[in-house]
């Protein structure tokens, strides 16, 4: 299946309406809840750009064993998040429910292209790395995803997912700005990053939010604070893992 070069940075992973704050040169406005909400992650996406796992990947200096950790752990991640979206949509109705759906597909695609490109830039099968193994830090945030998709409030549940949207549009202006192509051997993934039309994708989950948003009570956008910025966390945290190369054993 051919997926589009937005679509795969949506899944990388991975705003109707964003504060000029969170993209750092942004166009968008919000309402003044999913600002705040958004906020409530502002400290850890911009851990995430400093994270050395990132800034090697764009220099071409990245050892080849933490991108093999990185790719071989999203391919769990990326189960666990179709399947999450999955369950999400069912407690939705209409086009929400199908933008769910949609979602799920794409992420579904996604890991196939994760697979091929683990063999073409590792070698090998991904289920044959070392590193296939499923980690703490991966199962933690599969775990988190999933649930707050299956029992939490709806808004809270959504934010739980929106990380994958919102911090890897940031992470790709950053990544497009800074990386070098010419000779890096993640230069393929690299150029999926920083495509102005990734934007519409996360304007759309961006919508989804604010409609969520919109009889949510007051104790409701706090739990979608907390679960957003607990994603937002643990998209820092896979990236530590992967630079450290964390055991199955690691606590």
């Amino acid at each position: 299946m051919t997926v589009k070069r937005r679509n795969l940075l949506t899944m990388f992973g991975a705003i109707s309406m964003v504060p000029a704050f969170a993209l750092g040169k942004g166009t968008r406005t919000t309402g003044a809840r999913l600002a705040e909400l958004l906020a409530a992650g502002e400290s850890e996406t911009v851990a995430v750009l400093a994270e050395p796992f990132v800034r090697e990947a764009a220099a071409g200096t990245l050892a080849k064993d933490a991108f093999a950790w990185y790719f071989a752990q999203n391919l769990h991640y990326l189960d666990n998040y179709a399947l999450s979206f999955d369950r999400f949509g069912d407690r939705l109705e209409g086009d929400d429910r199908a933008l769910c759906r949609r979602w799920a597909e794409e992420t579904r695609a996604m890991k196939l292209w994760t697979e091929g490109l683990f063999t073409k830039i590792v070698g090998g099968k991904p289920e044959e790395s070392p590193f296939y193994v499923l980690r703490p830090t991966t199962a933690a945030y599969m775990r988190h995803e999933r649930e707050s998709a299956e029992h939490a409030p709806l808004l809270a549940g959504f934010a739980a997912l929106l990380p994958c949207f919102t911090v890897y549009e940031r992470m790709g202006t950053t990544i497009a700005r800074t990386r070098k192509l010419v000779g890096n051997p993640y230069a393929e993934w690299l150029s999926a990053y920083g495509d102005p039309a990734y934007s519409e994708t996360v304007a759309t989950a961006l919508g989804l939010a604010e409609r969520l948003g919109r009889n949510a009570t007051a104790d409701e956008w706090a739990l979608a604070k907390t679960a957003y910025r607990t994603s937002c966390a643990f998209e820092r945290r896979l990236f530590r893992a992967a630079y450290t190369l964390e055991k199955v054993d690691s606590n």
